[in-house]
């Protein structure tokens, strides 16, 4: 059986824009429980989203808990060994209190994967997969903007060519969440259940394939 630990943020948690019950969208829907169905029983997909997580910023108003640097090698040893760590962070990263440039962004998301690199977590003492993914652009003209996100809607256009460059040099695996999904227009930042579904059918691929 492979693995896959999922890192990210509040669309890993599964937040939801379709009203369902604690703002989360149940087993099934959610792109992470989606992959496990796709994947099947030869795959463990394990969930580690949280909301508001940045890649390497503390948060001085919504807490500085939400680093994702900070739980990130706790959670890996806890869960070793792993086959794959999926890794999608950087939304959070667009608050304009950050005021961070796109290739910023990407750099934190980097700093993660370096340190996946440096420990020893892989399965059958071999090195782990890491699948760095882009999240899709916010949208700002939409039902309910997020004004904590205002002004990152260009940097989010921006962001994905950065974070292909540095997978590239980092020799791991890439994926562009927004050539495959976009946001929703409820409140630009989340996904619509279809979207997950999507989404989740895309991930499969590359690691089926890989």
């Amino acid at each position: 059986m492979q693995n896959i630990l999922c890192y990210g943020d509040s669309n890993t948690w599964g937040a939801s824009v379709e009203g369902h019950a604690d703002g989360r969208y149940p087993l099934g829907v959610r792109w992470t429980s989606v992959l496990q169905a796709n994947l099947g029983d030869e795959y463990r997909i394990i969930e580690e989203g949280l909301g508001g997580r940045t890649t390497v910023t503390d948060d001085p108003i919504e807490g500085t808990w939400r680093n994702g640097r900070m739980p990130l090698l706790p959670i890996l040893h806890s869960h070793r060994p792993l086959d794959w760590v999926v890794i999608m962070l950087g939304t959070n990263d667009l608050k304009t209190r950050f005021n961070k440039t796109a290739r910023e962004i990407a750099l934190g998301a980097m700093v993660l994967v370096d340190d996946i690199k440096r420990e020893d977590i892989g399965a059958a003492g071999e090195p782990v997969k890491i699948l760095l993914i882009c999240p899709p652009p916010i949208i700002e003209d939409c039902d309910n903007p997020m004004a904590i996100l205002g002004g990152g809607e260009a940097k989010s256009h921006e962001m994905p060519a950065h974070y292909e460059e540095m997978a590239e040099k980092a020799d791991i695996y890439f994926m562009n969440a927004g050539a495959h999904i976009t946001s929703s227009m409820v409140d630009g930042a989340h996904w619509a259940a279809s979207q997950h579904k999507i989404f989740a059918a895309e991930v499969a691929q590359v690691i089926s394939e890989n």
